[in-house]
């Protein structure tokens, strides 16, 4: 039996919008949103471990836009 397991990524590019980082992660016991919102958070600690500066970030999903404006 197929068990769909949530997951999120993105990608990170710089000031030209040349691909620096793709990333993808797989979150056990989570919802969809809570999977979006980790998939950011995973994000941004990859731009801090690599200290990436002046961020601009897109998601694709207005609830999560809404939970952290």
């Amino acid at each position: 039996m197929f068990r769909e397991v949530p997951s999120g990524g993105g990608l990170v590019r710089d000031h030209v919008g040349k691909l620096v980082v793709a990333y993808y992660k797989e979150f056990e016991e989570s919802d969809v949103i809570s999977a979006e919102a980790l998939a950011l958070l995973h994000g941004l600690e990859i731009c801090v471990e690599r200290s990436f500066q002046s961020l601009q970030v897109e998601v694709d999903s207005e609830v999560l836009v809404q939970l952290v404006s």
